[in-house]
Parts: structure tokens; sequence; C-alpha cells
């Protein structure tokens, strides 16, 4: 990278920290976290950072606009939040007073617990057609084949990605949204309620929803779920730090993904202290800080040198105006020298709009998606502070947080954006139908129950 290049990346980034601050908060001041400031945490760390190591071995005109890209998103996202902010009257200072209301946690009732019920079972049931449906299940294979690496591969591709598309829908949703709302949710009433009826729903929600995500041995779930926990307890104590407790959460993070990563390759399971060195960079720095920003280069690579631009093509509703869908992860993954036929080499949101639409995509999509970010945080805080807004904005969170590694067609439709807001819709009103009347959200007093 030349001195030029990395000084107007770098001011770029100073003028994306003060932008995303002014127009969303919580960037500057973690007590008072926003919905921005998690998907401003993730792309810094996971993307920009990681980028300067990446753009020097890329040809001058393919760092030029991998940089530029890059480093454009830290300031299209604010401009759309600021448009937001414009039309609705947004204040960062909603946020601060969301943070410092008390959680109302004396609403339940008990139609809201039948509500849970029927989610919980529904829930329960889905799972258990899971394990009828799929052909294989990759988590048995992994522990009955350890070592077994292109067996295991195959394994998981077949219990998950080949399945029926719609059937694969309701797979991902139970697996990215429907677990991690009822986790969510049972964990938020048992911190505010410390009853052992919420203690046992949370432990059978956190355990059936963790069997669930371990089925296809995918290490992403695992570790969202960890994440959300430790999102959710951070919101939940006012973003008090005690570097136990949170050290412990990190543990549980990695620990499972680590553990499925050492089974998968050629030691099975046997592990040696070199062995356990190379499986921790593999799962914790190099799949975390180094690949997305890797992954997301080669998109810049391959788009127009190798293929011309797609027109679209990539976006999971193509086929809506006759084009013809085009598996750009699974072309960028053969690009890079993957060896399963189905292999997938997904990329943060603007590879995806770079692939279909050039300069006009990364720039638009940008715009798009700081809309997308501030209207969510919107919706939150200008609800009722209870466990349910909490869980919601850990949702959200998720979805901000997932953009560095996949595009915000799919972060929407399978990965928990718009399902987010069905559950929690079929939540919420399916307990106002057993009710019988409406309860609808407030922006005036904020302790009324």
């Amino acid at each position: 990278m030349g001195i030029a290049l990395l000084f107007v990346y770098v001011l770029v980034g100073i003028f994306g920290l003060v932008a995303f601050q002014s127009q969303g908060g919580g960037v500057l001041h973690l007590k008072y976290l926003s919905i921005p400031a998690v998907f401003f945490f993730s792309w810094v760390g996971r993307i920009y950072v990681p980028a300067i190591f990446v753009i020097p071995s890329l040809e001058p005109e393919v760092a030029f606009r991998y940089a530029l890209s890059v480093a454009s998103v830290l300031l299209t996202v604010p401009i759309g939040m600021a448009a937001v902010n414009l039309v609705f009257g947004f204040s960062i200072r909603e946020i601060r007073r969301f943070h410092d209301r008390r959680i109302v946690a004396s609403g339940w009732k008990s139609w809201n617990s039948i509500a849970l019920g029927v989610l919980l079972l529904g829930a329960l049931s889905l799972t258990v057609y899971y394990l009828y449906y799929t052909p294989t299940v990759a988590l048995f294979t992994l522990l009955s084949r350890a070592g077994s690496s292109l067996e295991i591969a195959l394994a998981r591709e077949a219990s998950f990605k080949l399945l029926d598309g719609g059937i694969l829908y309701a797979f991902a949703w139970l697996r990215n949204t429907v677990w991690p709302f009822l986790i969510l949710l049972t964990f938020a009433m048992f911190y505010t309620r410390r009853s052992r009826g919420w203690l046992a729903l949370f432990m059978l929600s956190l355990f059936a929803g963790s069997f669930y995500a371990a089925l296809s041995t995918a290490r992403g779930p695992l570790a969202m779920i960890a994440f959300d926990l430790v999102l959710i307890l951070y919101l939940l104590r006012k973003g008090r730090f005690r570097l136990r407790t949170y050290g412990a959460a990190l543990v549980g993070v990695f620990s499972l993904p680590v553990l499925f990563t050492a089974l998968r390759s050629s030691g099975g399971w046997s592990l040696s202290l070199t062995r356990l060195i190379d499986v921790l960079y593999s799962v914790v720095i190099r799949r975390v800080f180094i690949l997305p920003a890797d992954v997301l280069a080669s998109y810049f690579e391959v788009f127009p040198s190798v293929h011309p631009h797609l027109a679209g093509a990539s976006l999971s509703i193509a086929s809506l105006w006759g084009v013809v869908p085009f598996d750009v992860g699974n072309y960028v993954a053969m690009y890079r020298g993957g060896t399963i036929a189905t292999a997938t080499s997904n990329a943060a949101f603007i590879g995806s709009a770079w692939a279909d639409f050039g300069w006009s995509g990364v720039l638009g999509f940008g715009l798009l998606l700081g809309v997308l970010l501030q209207m969510a945080n919107l919706w939150v805080v200008r609800r009722r502070k209870t466990p349910t807004s909490y869980v919601l904005f850990v949702l959200f969170g998720a979805v901000a947080f997932g953009l560095v590694s996949r595009p915000l067609s799919s972060s929407l439709v399978t990965h928990g954006g718009l399902a987010a807001i069905m559950v929690f819709l079929a939540f919420r009103y399916g307990s106002i139908v057993l009710k019988g009347a409406a309860d609808p959200p407030v922006q005036g007093d904020p302790t009324a129950d």
C-alpha cells in the first residue's frame, strides 16, 4: 500500500469513527452501545484493519478498488443513518435514555407464557423433524470418523446446504433465529426474575438450541449463540464489565469451534500442544480476523477481471426478474482453490455488491445498510425497555456483526434479519390473540408497563 493510499485510508477511518458516533452512538461510550456500533466494531476489527495486511499482496488496480471500497463503508453507512435520523427525528440521546431506563419485566402474563410454550414446542418439533429429514447428520459423522476431513466435509454439505430449498429456509431460520430468540428470552427473563422455572426453560432452550446448531458441525452458529449471550449479559448489566465473567464467555465462544476444527483435521481425537496452537490460530486468529478480509479481496480480483459483473444475478431474489441465479460464493471458492464442488466462500456484503454492480453496488448497498441498521436501532430504542426489546437488540446486533462475512440479501433472508422481525411479531401478536387485546409500543413514559 502506497503512502498516499494509506494516508487516505486512515483518514477515512477517522472520519468514519466520528460519523458513526455522531449518527448512531455507542462507538466512544460502550455503555450506550447501539446496533450500528456493533457493525462498526465488527467492520473495523475484522475487515478494515486486517485489509491493511491483505492489500500489499494484491495487484495495484485490485488493491486500489479494494481499499477504497472497504474504506467507503465507513462513510456511506453513516450517511444512510443520517437520512433516517432526518426523516424520523432520531437522536443519539434516545439511545442514552433507552439504556438508562430500568427494565420492565413485570408485564409478563400467562398468555405470554403460552405463546412461549407454543414457540418452544414448535422449535423442538422441527428439530426432531430435521433429524428425520436429513440424509446424514454431520455431527455423528464427525464423532465416529474423527480425522476423516473429506468425509466430514461432504457430510456437512449433505446435512444442510444441499437440502431442498423450501425446507432449508425453515431449518436455517430455526438455527439462526428461533433458537437464539428462545435462548435469549429465557435467559433475560431468568436474569430479571431469578426463578427456577425460568432457569429450567433457559437450560432446556440452551441445550436444545446448541445441540441443533452443532448438528451440521458448522462453527459459526455455535459461536454466535455464545456471542448473543455475552452481548445480552452486557446489556442487562448496563455495560458493567467483569473480567472473570467475560473471560469465561470468551472461552465458551471458541471452545466447541476449536473442538470441531480439531476433529476435522487429520489428527482426530489426538491433541498435542503444537496441534492445539495450530487449531487455535485457525479458529481464533485466521477465521475471525484474517479470513474475512482475505476472502473479500478475492471478489475484487475476480470481478470484472476474471468474470464480468453479474447485474444482480447473485441476489437471493434474482429469479423474480427473470435472471438466472449465479452462485457467486461457489464461483469464488473454486477460484480460491476449493476442493469440494459445493464449497462456498462468502464475503462481506460489499463483495457480492461489487460482483453484481461494481462501484454503484458498493456505494448503494452501503447507503442501504445504513438505513436498515438505523431503522432497526430506532425500532428497538423507541420501544419499552423489556426483555424482548433486549432480545431484538441482540438479534439485530448479531446480523450486523455477521455482515463482514455474508451478503446483505442472505443476512436478511436466511441469517436472521427478517426472520427476527417475524419471530418477534409472531410471539408478540400470538400473545395478543391469547390475551384478546393489543398493547402497542409506546414512546412516552419509559417506565410505563
